[in-house]
């Protein structure tokens, strides 16, 4: 899975999620 698809499907489910993930993965 891309990351374009795993941010995809996270926004899906939980945005504020995604949020995290971006500031993990900064």
């Amino acid at each position: 899975m891309s990351e374009k698809d795993k941010k995809a499907f996270v926004l899906r489910i939980n945005p504020t999620l995604l949020k995290e993930i971006e500031q993990w993965a900064g």
